[in-house]
């Protein structure tokens, strides 16, 4: 079940990837800027990556997983140009990124899919583990009939 959580998830950022991501909390994404810092993925930068990444990085990242397992996922979510560019360049993460909204924010999207599955949760008083397993259950394809029950989990 989690390689197809993952084969899902890394299909969904590989089309999303040429956007920026909108609104991950300032923890999620400082959170993700040190799992690929240890990771030794240093010119990724982390301001760069679509939602879908974000939230990807910070599940595969922060999982149970031995290290070497926890590089190979996180590197599945990156495109090759992000992967090709880690060869020439230098050191790019910084934390304390700033955190601006858009239309389609990724708080906005999660607050829309528990709505839309009539489930009584505020997103803000969610978890960043919480808001990322929803984002990524509400936006892989191929498990639509099953997505309350997902999140449902995801909320225990």
């Amino acid at each position: 079940m989690k390689r197809i959580l993952i084969a899902a998830i890394a299909a969904s950022s590989m089309a999303t990837s040429a956007f920026a991501y909108t609104d991950a909390s300032e923890t999620m994404v400082n959170a993700v800027a040190e799992i690929l810092d240890s990771l030794e993925i240093d010119s990724v930068n982390v301001e760069d990556l679509s939602d879908t990444q974000i939230a990807s990085i910070y599940i595969a990242g922060t999982s149970s997983s031995d290290q070497s397992e926890k590089e190979k996922e996180v590197r599945s979510f990156l495109t090759d140009k992000q992967l090709e560019q880690e060869a020439d360049a230098g050191p790019t993460l910084e934390t304390g990124v700033d955190i601006d909204g858009g239309s389609a924010t990724m708080m906005e999207m999660v607050q829309n899919l528990l709505d839309e599955n009539d489930i009584d949760a505020d997103v803000s008083t969610l978890t960043d583990a919480q808001i990322a397993g929803i984002y990524i259950a509400g936006t892989s394809s191929g498990e639509e009939g099953r997505q309350k029950d997902r999140i449902e989990a995801i909320l225990k």
